[in-house]
């Protein structure tokens, strides 16, 4: 673990310390006011888990470092009458907003407590302290965080501020001493756990759903901040603010955000209390706020959010920031702040075309309401420019959850949104909108509403007047709630975002979700080779034909099934062919193509991998009297297809060299399909489905998802590989026992979280799907990946053809394994377009 101060820090990256640590380290070099702290790298929570705790040496060497803080500010830590006070916050490389830990006022002790009250005054002490005393028992101990709501409610608000807030010290103070046995005057230990509780916190519930969203690893950890407090909660001049250097809807260069006065920065972000517009500080301030974050604008060449604190709003010495970063901006808002930035010559179109990804290009048509003479407004609150969303409202997070798994379209209509409820914004059936009555969009949860481009209204008023299962309309534009189902139409995007997307399109390509996971070194000579490829194969009349040519070439006959396509009439150098393929020990399949196509031949394809030579001679030369493939047909039924009116001819026999034994009853069993397949979405990513015993993919589309085994490959342009994160979903069909629907819907989430190993896995789930499930992840996400750069291959298929699912068959036994590609999907039924 390395320690790095704010004002020496050597050159460090953010994997190293994160985000968050990085922008405090750039903005004390830039002169801005910066609460001194210090950072200790994302080493110390690889050293965390291994050791299960911190160790004796980094123990020391904390404190070593905030012996620092102690010289640079005049104050000790734990001192009885001039107390250091401190935070402690995380710090991962990519922003999870809301999802991890902080915790603030570290260094109040009950021995102290009158030293802070004689500096700040008792409102001010104890408003600090009785927060401390409620995140350290929920966030350090896990004391269900009801129990100090249900505190609050008892206290009898009849008498002074001050008074109250002592009550609640006591009565919190108490709450943790029958809970745990815990020495609050030690405030040593009190880091030491508070730091704890940061690290562990990266794998919390929300946190995890958070970065199998945005596909962002489980394993880079995270680093910690501590760093002197500043209070905003002082006085009626003290305040917290969090801002944003655009206007979201004009993306004009002008101070947004929202403020609480005489309030801490973690009031602001969490969205429990209902903020104030920024605008309604005065004029000179917002200058002076504004002044700092174009530095930082222009610094990072983005719109960036910033959090500021102020112990007293006169004196510009008492103003400070406590984090800036690139704003979390909803894809609608995008183009209109990017436009302004090209204009303002901050940076230049090509830098645009290259940060932006096919998710906020094709997300950015979101939908927008068209007003009518009906349209009844019943709530108001602030808008998040994410678009509408139409449904039921339902009060709850646990009914919505019943109502979701029903695939009912519901809007939650809630207090405030705990990130550990992430799920219900990031599942397949999820909730068409978001309305909290707490918080605004400068909160965490407003952040993550526009990272993932659902609507939402925070703030809101008169939610009484919505009444449960009635039918709303959430407008996110206007902050507005109307009566009923409002008339929606599609956005259209301005001329500088149309260039933007076609300047994109013809770098990385058409609208194709694997745009995302392409190799750029490859991308053009993979191209290039499927054009070949296509030219090649358009020469055949059937498009079968072509397809089956196509695919063994781009993919290659290591990974896809091998064809000769042989004219139907040149019986001879038919039977040749497979006689080869037989001497060589490999199954043989014999397909049809048709010209012009049939989609739904009677009769397709035939299995004769185990048909005698002479019998196989004979259905050929005399098709009328041997019928040796019954499931398929003989020869003349091949040979013309009436069809209402339609002579379908076959023109080629398709002639595939396969794995043996494919459909062999005594091997069936141990044969596996998968689809492959890639999803816009944020992220993008790709889901391979896997279904045991069956030797066809067309099987996929006949089973429910509790049938299908799934790998979900999530996308992440930091990472060369693009791969951000692997988990795995294990339908709950597939269980070896009946265990209840809580145990298999806690179980599918410690899956997808990678918390169960293959042990564990074995206990509930047959050891031979666990095994399909590695084998295939091996050889797609490892194999076919690195070695055959599948996702650029992917790419130019879908480019240039329109399919977008490969189709794959498999064997898992004992003694042998094997996958191959045998054909893909997409536009126009699923077929390539070959020579059409």
């Amino acid at each position: 673990m390395k320690i790095y101060f704010f004002d020496t820090a050597e050159e460090v990256g953010s994997d190293e310390i994160g985000g968050k640590a990085l922008s405090l380290i750039q903005m004390t070099r830039m002169g801005l006011n910066v609460p001194f702290g210090f950072v200790m790298s994302a080493d110390l929570w690889k050293s965390y888990q291994e050791n299960k705790g911190l160790t004796d040496d980094i123990k020391k060497s904390i404190l070593q470092s905030v012996a620092e803080i102690e010289k640079r500010t005049g104050q000790t830590f734990g001192d009885i009458n001039n107390p250091l006070v401190v935070s402690a916050r995380s710090g991962a490389k990519f922003s999870m907003p809301g999802m991890m830990e902080t915790i603030l006022d570290i260094g109040i002790t009950p021995e102290n407590l009158p030293a802070i009250i004689a500096k700040f005054g008792k409102k001010a002490a104890l408003s600090s302290y009785q927060q401390f005393l409620r995140m350290f028992g929920h966030s350090v101990l896990k004391i269900d965080h009801k129990l100090f709501a249900e505190i609050e409610q008892q206290i009898v608000d009849d008498e002074t501020e001050e008074n109250l807030l002592q009550k609640k010290v006591d009565l919190f103070t108490k709450v943790i001493n029958d809970h745990h046995e815990i020495n609050l005057s030690n405030p040593q230990e009190i880091l030491f756990l508070c730091i704890q509780a940061v690290l562990d916190s990266f794998n919390s519930q929300g946190a995890v759903e958070y970065r199998n969203m945005a596909g962002i690893p489980h394993d880079i950890g995270t680093a910690v901040i501590v760093q002197r407090m500043i209070f905003g909660n002082l006085s009626e001049k003290s305040g917290s603010a969090v801002v944003f250097s655009r206007n979201f809807e004009t993306g004009a260069k002008e101070l947004t955000g929202h403020f609480l006065p005489c309030s801490q920065g973690e009031n602001v972000v969490r969205g429990y209390s209902k903020p104030l517009l920024i605008n309604e500080l005065p004029i000179n301030f917002q200058q002076q706020i504004f002044g700092y974050i174009e530095k930082i604008e222009k610094n990072l060449k983005a719109v960036v959010d910033v959090e500021v604190t102020w112990e007293d709003i006169d004196d510009p010495k008492k103003v400070y920031i406590l984090q800036s970063r690139v704003a979390k901006v909803p894809p609608v808002s995008y183009f209109a702040i990017q436009e302004n930035l090209v204009k303002e010559r901050v940076k230049i179109i090509d830098e645009v075309v290259e940060e932006i990804d096919s998710n906020t290009i094709y997300n950015a048509f979101v939908e927008k309401l068209e007003l009518d003479n009906n349209s009844v407004v019943i709530a108001n609150g602030s808008a998040l420019n994410t678009g509408v969303g139409v449904g039921k409202a339902i009060f709850g997070v646990a009914e919505a959850k019943n109502r979701l798994k029903n695939g009912e379209e519901i809007i939650l209509v809630c207090d405030h949104f705990d990130p550990n409820d992430l799920e219900l914004l990031t599942d397949t059936n999820k909730l068409k909108a978001l309305v909290t009555t707490e918080g605004g969009p400068s909160s965490h949860m407003g952040l993550v509403l526009n990272v993932l481009n659902i609507p939402g209204v925070m703030g809101v008023t008169s939610v009484d007047k919505i009444a449960t299962d009635e039918m709303i309309t959430v407008d996110s534009f206007s902050g507005k709630i109307y009566q009923g189902r409002g008339k929606i139409i599609k956005s259209e995007l301005n001329q500088f975002a149309i260039m933007v997307k076609e300047q994109w399109e013809e770098k990385f390509g058409v609208q194709n979700s694997w745009s995302d996971f392409i190799n750029e070194k490859n991308k053009d000579v993979v191209f290039g080779e499927f054009n070949q490829n296509l030219e090649i194969s358009s020469k055949y009349l059937s498009k079968k034909a072509g397809q089956t040519l196509f695919i063994s070439k781009c993919f290659g006959d290591k990974i896809s099934i091998p064809a000769e396509i042989i004219p139907a009439e040149n019986i001879d150098e038919i039977l040749a062919s497979i006689t080869r393929a037989k001497a060589n020990n490999k199954g043989v399949w014999l397909r049809s193509a048709y010209s012009p196509d049939l989609l739904a031949a009677p009769y397709t394809s035939a299995d004769i991998a185990n048909v005698d030579q002479k019998e196989l001679e004979n259905w050929f030369k005399n098709p009328e009297t041997v019928d040796i493939f019954s499931k398929f047909g003989n020869y003349s039924a091949w040979k013309e297809i009436q069809n209402e009116g339609q002579s379908y001819k076959l023109v080629y026999a398709l002639v595939l060299e396969d794995e043996k034994g494919k459909l062999d009853k005594d091997l069936a069993i141990e044969h596996f399909v998968c689809s492959l397949r890639c999803e816009r979405g944020r992220p993008t990513k790709i889901v391979i489905d896997i279904f045991d015993g069956s030797p066809h993919t067309r099987v996929l589309g006949q089973k429910l998802p509790t049938d299908i085994m799934s790998i979900v490959v999530l996308a992440n342009k930091n990472i060369p590989t693009r791969i951000g994160q692997v988990y795995y979903r294990f339908g709950k069909n597939l269980f070896t026992d009946s265990p209840s629907n809580e145990f298999v819907d806690e179980f599918n989430k410690l899956i997808e979280n990678g918390q169960l190993k293959n042990d564990e896995l074995a206990k509930h789930i047959d050891a031979r799907k666990i095994g399909i499930i590695k084998y295939v992840s091996e050889t797609i996400v490892g194999d076919w990946w690195k070695n055959y750069d599948l996702p650029t291959r992917m790419w130019a298929l879908n480019k240039i053809t329109g399919a977008s699912v490969l189709e794959v068959q498999g064997r898992y036994s004992p003694t042998k394994n094997w996958m191959l590609i045998y054909g893909t999907k997409g536009e126009e039924e699923n077929l390539i377009r070959v020579g059409r």
